[in-house]
């Protein structure tokens, strides 16, 4: 019974002597290290991970007169593992005493996938904050520079004007009308300028907290992604489509804007469509359009596509909210991403 609830495990578990030899695994240390179980026992757990010192990995094991130091027990550290191929992967060990006995249980979990994401999220915000850089001085900095040399040459003029004249200002038609030009450009202008940091504040934070936040989210990035004989992009939701959990809202927004930008720079699409729609226990987003789509061989037998670290973001998000995350190729070879969550989580 024991074993098997073992082998029910995802990580790699050991039991292990303390001399550091291995005496017993379970299915995950075969399938995560690539060698047998035959192969695994009496094998030194210090061969198993990538140390320049192999006396601080054999240091927790180790007895002294006093036996094995309280700090070890419990121990949880970052390290890197081998495989039998020689290959080598990030992960996490913990070692774990068995009360009055000189034997260990050593837990080793892979998370060279977390790792990777880790580092790509840093990389999105540095990413992130050279494009709203980028975006505020090619944008709204060169619309207020252009904005401030319309409205200097309106003072100039007007200056210029009460300087020359005694009493009431009197102005040609002429001088009437370019005035009205300036003023009116001056105004089309701010109005520009105050839709550019709108739309790039509506990047950082898309939804709003409050119970429309998502459709009005949704449906603003459909809008802000239409770009007239090019691409149409809709949005339509069907029942209530309430997210109550703000940080589920921005996941499930985050998904869908990832899915619109794969289609329009991958799938080359002219037509996508974003849908909400809730049942009575679901909520269920769903982003298709009629690209180029993915070629059969990309789409693993559980609906993931295997490829693209956008994708394995979108599902990062996901398992963040409990959502089931699934792509699929439809009869017309276009891309579908759907996103399945729970509509009470907290209850369930």
């Amino acid at each position: 019974m024991f074993q098997a609830i073992l082998d029910s495990a995802g990580d790699a578990i050991l039991g292990v002597d303390e001399t550091g030899k291995v005496a017993s695994v379970n299915h995950a240390t075969e399938g995560l290290f690539g060698y047998s179980s035959d192969e695994m026992i009496d094998k030194n757990v210090a061969s198993l991970l990538a140390s320049a010192d192999p006396s601080a990995v054999m240091h927790p094991f180790a007895t002294q007169a006093s036996g094995v130091p309280e700090y070890c027990t419990g121990s949880h550290y970052e390290t890197t593992a081998v495989r039998k191929d020689g290959s080598c992967f990030d992960a996490e060990l913990t070692v774990s005493r068995i009360d009055h006995l000189p034997l260990f249980i050593v837990v080793i979990r892979d998370v060279s996938l977390r790792k990777e994401l880790e580092t790509r999220i840093l990389e999105i915000a540095s990413d992130e904050q050279q494009r709203i850089g980028q975006e505020l001085h090619d944008g709204t900095q060169q619309e207020l520079t252009g904005l401030s040399l319309i409205a200097g040459t309106i003072e100039d003029f007007f200056a210029q004007k009460m300087r020359a004249v005694d009493g009431d200002l009197n102005l040609s038609r002429n001088e009437l009308s370019w005035c009205c030009l300036a003023s009116s450009k001056l105004v089309q202008g701010l109005k520009d300028a105050n839709q550019h940091v709108q739309t790039l504040s509506h990047g950082i934070m898309p939804v709003q907290i409050d119970p429309e936040g998502l459709q009005s989210a949704l449906s603003e990035l459909a809008n802000s992604t239409t770009v007239v004989g090019k691409v149409t992009c809709q949005f339509t939701h069907r029942g209530s489509s309430v997210v109550e959990d703000n940080a589920a809202a921005t996941h499930l927004y985050r998904i869908a804007q990832e899915a619109v930008n794969n289609a329009q720079r991958h799938g080359k699409a002219t037509n996508i469509h974003v849908s909400l729609s809730d049942s009575k226990h679901h909520m269920e987003l769903e982003v298709s359009d009629d690209g180029i789509g993915i070629a059969a061989s990309t789409l693993q037998q559980s609906g993931q596509l295997n490829d693209g670290m956008g994708l394995q973001i979108m599902r990062y998000r996901a398992n963040v909210i409990g959502a089931k995350l699934a792509f699929s190729v439809g009869n017309n070879h276009e891309t579908i991403v759907t996103c399945k969550i729970a509509k009470h989580r907290n209850a369930a």
